[in-house]
């Protein structure tokens, strides 16, 4: 495990190896499994993601669309969620709690905003430029910026966007001084907002830092783990740590 120091907090990297060997200490310890699938009521074998909301219900995005779980019954969203402009819209890669009753939605298609108090789904089409394929409107993480409720963070395809829900607007993020910001990531993962608000990323191998206030995005720098970065996650005891996963040497 080896100590970088950020900006402000610390960032921890740590070989993935780790992670092994927590998995073996778990397996130490007895669980119980108990398999949900298509005869229980879920609507498809595929379950892409999975979020507990603040009420306890658990969501599945699935590659037919949305599953509800109250722990007892099964509710399946297609009707509404089926956009006829984006054919791909029940298959579903990520979900995003925003607050008690807006739940948004990533799927292959665009961005989808559900009011569960009204049970009423909004469309938005987020699609790179210059690209047709449905491949380049898949959203498969979405974060609320913890400075600014109106931005989302998405993860499109292998980009990162940022999408205004107040007014519509979105923007494609690249690395670098403004000159170079148009030369977009060209692969981007594991988004995350320090409480400073500094967004923390995956992109090609880098760890890459975002500041709102000069509005660009650059390289964390440190030997070892420049260009071999995989993942990035918060600590779930100290919120001034980030841990990233880096291939090791």
């Amino acid at each position: 495990m080896m100590p970088v120091m950020g900006k402000k907090g610390k960032i921890m990297a740590v070989c993935l190896l780790l992670w092994s060997i927590f998995g073996l200490i778990g397996a130490e310890n007895s669980r119980n499994f108990e398999r949900i699938d298509a005869k229980q009521g879920l609507s498809s074998g595929f379950v892409v993601n999975l979020l507990k909301d603040s009420r306890g219900i658990l969501w599945l995005a699935t590659l037919n669309g949305l599953a509800r779980y109250d722990g007892y019954h099964w509710k399946i969203y297609r009707e509404g969620l089926n956009d006829p402009n984006t054919p791909q819209s029940l298959i579903i890669l990520s979900l995003f709690e925003e607050n008690r009753d807006i739940l948004w939605i990533g799927t292959r298609g665009g961005l989808v905003r559900f009011d569960r108090s009204k049970e009423s789904f909004k469309h938005y089409h987020v699609k790179l430029p210059g690209k047709t394929l449905d491949t380049f409107s898949q959203i498969s993480q979405i974060h609320q910026d913890n400075q600014n409720p109106d931005i989302l963070w998405l993860r499109v395809f292998v980009k990162l966007v940022s999408f205004n829900q107040r007014s519509g607007q979105k923007k494609i993020y690249g690395i670098g001084s403004d000159k170079s910001q148009l030369k977009s990531i060209k692969i981007v993962s594991h988004i995350y907002q320090d409480l400073s608000g500094l967004l923390w990323l995956v992109g090609d191998g880098k760890l890459l830092r975002y500041d709102p206030v000069s509005d660009k995005i650059l390289p964390f720098r440190k030997k070892k783990i420049e260009d071999a970065v995989i993942s990035v996650t918060p600590s779930l005891i100290d919120p001034n740590i980030i841990w990233v996963g880096y291939e090791g040497y």
